[in-house]
This record gives structure tokens, C-alpha cells and sequence, in this order.
């Protein structure tokens, strides 16, 4: 009865997932994945390495604690299950060199480490170290926070530009957008775009290399990360009409400390006829 359930369930969600890529991409299945390992941006694995044990260290170290706690109380199966779950997308990034969104990835094997991580916080709590616990508690704490406000500083505040073509572009048209995601979720509830594809994203759609580009009325991004955007900047009559500079945080694994650069992002009108 149980398997007929899973089996009902994978059936359905396949069947809308299918549905979902048809209507919105023109296929069955989707088609980015090829995009996706394509962007190398020149990264070792070493790089990719020392990304991976900076994203992972913490999490693991304590979910390793927690391992041997439960191993000690048999429960091997979950102690193993749980730790090789952490190594699953470092290998993937490691494997196909890789490292484009490999700080999101860890965190699905965080999910697992978690799990252990408790554990080995209730055994510190539960030993009569609750100061112990309760330190540890808040460096690691600290240290998430500090990787999430490098990773909140690792992207482009958009908002600005955002605004400008909800209340600039017309409904119908379209615009060519790296991180193309950001865009959508201003454009799409305001009704200036049909169709979350509207928004074309410049590094991921396959076959836009073979597009005229000067079709699109509008863009959206850096000429210098976006062959795309720099290909129509040159051969199209664009006009920037408005740029926003954002302080990029990233981390330099030759030096292994945390870095910045200005990264500017622009918006580009074809002249109206």
C-alpha cells in the first residue's frame, strides 16, 4: 500500500513538473542543465575545494560529534546516512569543476548534518557543560551570521533597477536580464511581463547566443560578466539609462580571507522609434 502511494505521488508530481517545462520552456524536461555545467568561469578544484570546506566546516565538524554518539548508542545506519549525505554535492561541484552556486547546494547535506549537530549539542547539554553549550551556540551562530551577510553582499542590489522597468516598461516587452530571477519577481506580480519568460535570463537560455539581440527592448546587467549583454552593447544602439554599484564580498581561497570589488550593474533602452 505504501509503495502504491510513492508511486501515485512521483506520478503526479512528474506529471505537473512536465506540464510546468512545456508551458513555460517549449520542453518536457529542462533545458539549463547544459548551460549550467558549461559555466566553468575558470575555476579549479582546488578553489572549489577550499570553497566547499569553508561553506561546510562548521556544520560538519559538528555533525562528526554528533556521529560518534550516535554510533556509540547504534544507531550506525543514521550516523553514516547523515554524513555521507554532506559529501554528495561538494563531490558533484568537485567532479564536474564547477562551482557556480555551490554555497546553496551544501545546504541540502546540511539538512542531514543538522540532525547530528543536535545530537551532539543535546549530549553537551545533558553532560553538565550548559556554558560550554551555550558558547558554542553563539560562535556558531555568529559565524552563520557572518556568512549570510557575505552572501547577502555577494550579489547585486537590483532594487533600484527593478523599479525603473516596472514603472518604464510596457506590457508586451521584453528584456534580457542576467540573474533574470530578480527581475521576474517585480515584473511578473505587476503585470509589465505575460509570462515569467519575458524575462530572458543572459546566461542561461539556451539557443540566445543565435538571437538578434537588438530585438529586445531592454537590458539588464554587466557588459564584463555577460557575453550577451556586452555583444549588444556593441552592435546595438542601447543607451544606458541607469547603473547601480554594489560592494561585492567573496572569498580569496589564495589568501584565504574574505575580499571586495565594485560590481556595477546597468540598464540599456533601445531609443523608441
Amino acid at each position: 500500500m505504501r509503495s502504491c502511494s510513492f508511486s501515485r505521488f512521483f506520478s503526479i508530481a512528474g506529471l505537473v513538473l512536465a506540464i510546468y517545462f512545456w508551458l513555460s520552456f517549449g520542453a518536457l524536461f529542462p533545458t539549463s542543465s547544459a548551460a549550467y555545467l558549461g559555466q566553468t568561469f575558470g575555476r579549479s578544484r582546488g578553489h572549489i575545494a577550499v570553497l566547499q570546506i569553508v561553506f561546510g566546516a562548521v556544520p560538519v565538524t559538528l555533525a562528526s560529534a554528533g556521529a560518534i554518539v550516535a554510533w556509540r548508542r547504534r544507531q550506525r545506519l543514521l550516523a553514516v546516512t547523515c554524513l555521507l549525505a554532506t559529501a554528495v554535492f561538494p563531490a558533484f561541484h568537485l567532479w564536474t569543476a564547477n562551482f557556480v552556486s555551490g554555497q546553496k547546494h551544501v545546504v541540502a547535506g546540511f539538512l542531514f548534518a543538522y540532525l547530528l549537530a543536535g545530537v551532539a549539542l543535546d549530549r553537551l547539554w545533558t553532560s553538565r557543560s550548559r556554558p560550554a553549550a551555550v558558547v558554542l551556540l553563539a560562535v556558531v551562530t555568529l559565524w552563520g551570521g557572518a556568512q549570510c551577510y557575505w552572501q547577502d553582499h555577494s550579489w547585486a542590489d537590483v532594487r533600484a533597477l527593478a523599479r525603473h522597468l516596472v514603472l518604464n516598461m510596457k506590457r508586451g516587452e521584453h528584456v534580457i536580464a542576467e540573474s533574470s530571477w530578480s527581475y521576474t519577481l517585480y515584473l511578473y506580480p505587476e503585470r509589465r511581463i505575460g509570462s515569467p519568460a519575458d524575462v530572458i535570463d543572459a546566461n542561461h537560455t539556451p539557443g540566445l547566443e543565435r538571437r538578434d539581440v537588438c530585438r529586445s527592448p531592454w537590458l539588464v546587467g554587466d557588459p564584463e560578466s555577460a557575453d550577451v549583454i556586452r555583444r549588444a552593447v556593441a552592435q546595438c544602439p542601447y543607451q544606458r539609462v541607469l547603473s547601480s554599484t554594489t560592494r561585492h564580498y567573496y572569498f580569496d581561497t589564495t589568501r584565504l580571507r574574505l575580499g571586495t570589488y565594485p560590481a556595477v550593474v546597468s540598464v540599456y533602452r533601445l531609443p523608441e522609434r
